[in-house]
């Protein structure tokens, strides 16, 4: 039996937000005129003048949205803000449930069905994370849990937490089987995986780079130490709360195979891509895979970049992210550097999220999402966006900007969350 289904699928960078009240709507992007449209949120960030907030988005579901607000200069402790979705087809949010937070050990969080976590309360004096849970619309406090040393956050459903840690003999994937009573979540290990003994020598050191969970499916991605020998893709399937591999996949054609991972577990068909160099390409082509009521795994067909995107630049990069649910997919795309520079001549940089829609042909170009109508940015150094996870219908993102002043590849950078939400033609 498969663990509750996750409606979340998540990039390999987990970083989280909270959505800062009064903030306007703003079109960001082109979108395909003739179907279907997302209509952009600037959720929360940078404010011009007087404080610039950090606002980063934790993640969504189809009745949640979750974020971290994180003051600058840090005069006051950060705060996660979990929003009810409301109003037509959940596009709209309610008033916010908040928290105090901490942004120790996995930097934002991770939001399931269910619950959540994120930092601990700073007050407290304890640099454990903490667990908010869900019950009847209400969220509270549920519990706390220590990350070791060398120990991240690699994904959670209302069943399972997966982390990856990293010691002298080499990496190890664990999971923590979640349980809940009233007011409580606990997460108990119940198993360390490493590489199957069959895939040989030398994945030890990378094993767990790239992980990918949702519902009962767990995907790892390892690559080898020796020059040759193929990166491998293990998935694992939850039976009896404990995860078994049900199948290696790797393609010796692609160079790192695996280096990006989205998988979703459906009711009738579970897909999974991968994310890989064909053999002389600079840009990240995605494999397909297929399972039938947990049947074998099988190639179906190879994802790349749209033949023409609106107001793509120069050197555009396919595939810098992946983000996976139903019927949606979303691929990140890096145009660098831009067609036009930056006061003197400084590098611009853009992340652009592309929808793909899966229709009876397979995956087909939607949309174009763009975060560049910074109300901040200024300097037109915008990085773009840096994460995503969708759940359905909805997007939700990250975006790294430089402030006035700042510049591209520096560290002086804000965060500002966005959301998209699907309506149909």
């Amino acid at each position: 039996m498969r663990g509750t289904r996750r409606t979340v699928a998540a990039t390999a960078l987990a970083v989280v937000a909270v959505l800062a009240s009064g903030c306007p709507v703003e079109p960001t992007g082109p979108t395909d005129p003739t179907g279907p449209v997302w209509t952009p949120h600037h959720a929360g960030g940078p404010a011009v003048g007087g404080a610039t907030p950090w606002a980063i988005a934790i993640g969504t579901t189809e009745d949640w949205y979750a974020q971290l607000d994180v003051g600058f200069p840090l005069t006051a402790p950060p705060t996660v803000s979990v929003f009810p979705r409301t109003g037509p087809d959940g596009h709209s949010l309610g008033a916010p449930q908040t928290f105090t937070a901490n942004m120790i050990g996995l930097g934002a969080g991770v939001l399931s069905e269910h619950l959540l976590l994120t930092g601990g309360d700073p007050a407290s004096g304890s640099t454990a994370l903490q667990f908010l849970a869900e019950t009847g619309g209400t969220w509270s406090i549920a519990g706390s849990f220590s990350l070791e040393s060398g120990e991240t956050i690699r994904g959670m459903t209302d069943d399972a937490l997966v982390t990856r840690a990293v010691g002298a003999s080499g990496a190890e994937v664990r999971v923590y089987t979640l349980t809940r009573t009233t007011g409580s979540v606990t997460a108990t290990l119940t198993q360390t995986l490493r590489p199957p003994a069959e895939w040989g020598p030398g994945y030890g050191t990378y094993w767990g780079s790239v992980v990918t969970l949702d519902g009962g499916l767990l995907a790892v991605h390892a690559h080898n130490d020796s020059i040759g020998v193929p990166d491998r893709v293990g998935v694992y399937q939850s039976s009896a709360g404990s995860f078994g591999l049900v199948a290696t996949l790797e393609r010796p054609e692609f160079g790192a195979f695996g280096i990006r991972l989205a998988i979703d577990d459906q009711p009738a068909v579970d897909r999974l891509v991968i994310g890989g160099y064909p053999t002389g390409s600079a840009e990240v082509v995605f494999a397909e895979y297929t399972s039938t009521a947990g049947g074998t795994w099988a190639a179906v067909s190879t994802i790349g970049p749209p033949a023409a995107v609106p107001g793509a630049a120069v050197g555009q990069t396919f595939g810098q992210g992946v983000a996976l649910d139903g019927d949606v997919l979303v691929v990140t795309a890096v145009d660098e550097p831009m067609a036009t520079p930056g006061p003197g001549g400084a590098v611009r940089v853009e992340y652009r999220p592309l929808v793909y829609r899966l229709g009876a042909g397979g995956w087909e170009y939607e949309a174009t999402l763009s975060v560049l109508s910074s109300p901040v940015d200024t300097d037109g150094l915008n990085r773009g966006l840096m994460s995503m996870v969708v759940a359905d219908h909805h997007i939700v993102g990250t975006n790294g900007v430089s402030l006035p002043g700042g510049c591209s590849y520096c560290f002086g950078l804000r965060f500002e969350a966005w959301r998209w939400d699907r309506t149909p033609a």
